[in-house]
């Protein structure tokens, strides 16, 4: 399997359009999405590229995330606000509950 040559200067220009706000940590965890809303993310360095996400210990979702071994981290649009209230329960049917309403955008 082919990976996708990384693009420095793309990484650079979509985290320079974070300098605060909410995203949601993805991952699938036993074939189903899994994720949770966070306020804690920043980038750390653009070689190797590396981000930062803080997540309290005692999340419900933390395990599910840790053991997939991979995550996407999804910022969210300013019109985005109810999937952000969905993502910040601790309910553990919403975070199960991902669907195609996170939406891919161009920073």
């Amino acid at each position: 399997m082919n990976e996708p040559a990384f693009d420095n200067a793309r990484f650079r220009q979509v985290l320079g359009h974070f300098p605060t706000g909410v995203c949601v940590v993805a991952a699938m965890h036993d074939g189903s999405p899994v994720g949770m809303a966070i306020g804690s993310f920043a980038s750390v360095s653009l070689d190797p590229p590396l981000v930062l996400v803080c997540i309290e210990k005692s999340a419900h979702t933390l395990p599910w995330i840790a053991e997939s071994g991979v995550f996407a981290v999804n910022v969210l649009a300013d019109d985005q606000r109810e999937l952000s209230n969905r993502f910040a329960t601790a309910s553990s049917a919403a975070h199960r509950s991902m669907t195609s309403s996170i939406r891919s955008t161009a920073a």
